[in-house]
């Protein structure tokens, strides 16, 4: 499973200091949701390999090639579905993440896969 856009997030935003009260913190990846049999156990893998620090603005991923930091926006949320926009790539690359509840969050890869994340 590729993870597409390994997130490298860009400053300030609409909503953005409740929502970012709402990431602050290290969020571990546990698991991929929307793969195949056959691919579930690398996406897992894969998936575990990874962690989110969000603190303040900032936002580190850490993944089995390394760290990437930088600021984030947020672009919109609806206090359960928040979308970030990545300096990387640009405002047209958005990365999407689903809150459900306080401790579990999840990014989604593309329209059917997501990597859940817990506190």
């Amino acid at each position: 499973m590729a993870l597409g856009v390994a997130a490298l997030v860009v400053g300030g935003g609409c909503g953005g200091d409740k929502t970012a009260a709402k990431l602050e913190g290290t969020w571990k990846g546990v698991r991929s949701e929307g793969v195949s049999a056959e691919q579930k156990p690398a996406a897992d893998a894969y998936a575990n390999s990874l962690r989110l620090d969000f603190k303040g603005h900032d936002l580190t991923l850490a993944s089995p090639k390394g760290q990437q930091k930088g600021p984030y926006k947020v672009v919109s949320s609806d206090g359960k579905t928040i979308v970030l926009a990545t300096e990387r790539d640009g405002i047209d690359a958005k990365q999407t993440f689903l809150l459900d509840g306080d401790t579990t969050l999840k990014w989604k890869v593309d329209e059917t896969k997501m990597i859940v994340f817990t506190k």
